[in-house]
């Protein structure tokens, strides 16, 4: 999601500050919009110099596809019709760093845990959507044979008539039985689900049988 925004005049925001004379947008101060985003989005930033706008515009768009996550983008009114550098080349992901050694270490652990388990269960969620990870979760979830379950947000990120599919998983608000199957499990191996208590409401979850595996960290006492 890319929120485009417009925004009062650098003139009218030097006003602003000036005067105290107010527009729209200016609840505490001009950057009252932004300020607001920030918190709800993966990049936020404010255009008020065509100088600096596609190295800003490009910034935000880079997050967007590298984060998966929202990205607002704030327009001042006089910046529409100025000209500026004209973008070069297509924007590609990030490549994020990762430290081979402990990503193997991981990988390891992860793989004993799940041979040594008697009654392991896959948690999958919203990750798997963002990050086109679909087709690759069916072929783990088929070579594993193990059943899985889904969070709220990570529902039918794959077909739900999948055989291994056991219901969604969300604390309290689940099926009784798709509660006793997490009870049961002596591994769970969380595949892109966010620790939230949107996906455990009120069951207290049990990190020391629980490895939560994202896009940037895996998470396992």
């Amino acid at each position: 999601v890319i929120v485009i925004n417009g925004a009062p005049s650098v003139a009218k925001t030097l006003q602003y500050q000036q005067t105290g004379f107010s527009w729209h947008h200016f609840i505490n101060g001009h950057k009252t919009d932004l300020r607001i985003y920030e918190n709800i989005t993966v990049a936020a930033v404010r255009v008020d110099d065509p100088a600096f706008a596609p190295n800003q515009i490009d910034f935000v768009l880079q997050q967007c596809i590298t984060q998966k996550g929202p990205v607002y983008l704030e327009i001042t009114e006089d910046m529409y019709d100025l000209p500026c550098v004209k973008p070069v080349g297509t924007l590609l992901p990030v490549k994020r760093l990762s430290d081979a050694d402990n990503l193997a270490k991981g990988i390891a652990l992860l793989k004993a845990n799940l041979e040594r388990a008697k009654t392991p269960l896959i948690w999958t969620g919203v990750e798997i959507d963002r990050y086109g990870l679909q087709e690759k979760l069916e072929k783990l979830l088929m070579k594993l044979d193990i059943p899985y379950v889904s969070t709220l947000l990570g529902k039918a990120s794959i077909s739900e008539y999948n055989p291994l599919f056991a219901g969604v998983f969300d604390g309290k608000g689940s099926r009784e039985e798709v509660q006793e199957l997490a009870k049961n499990a002596d591994f769970i191996l969380g595949l892109g689900v966010w620790t939230t208590d949107i996906n455990n409401l009120g069951t207290a979850l049990d990190y020391g049988k629980t490895a939560f595996l994202a896009h940037d960290a895996l998470h396992f006492n």
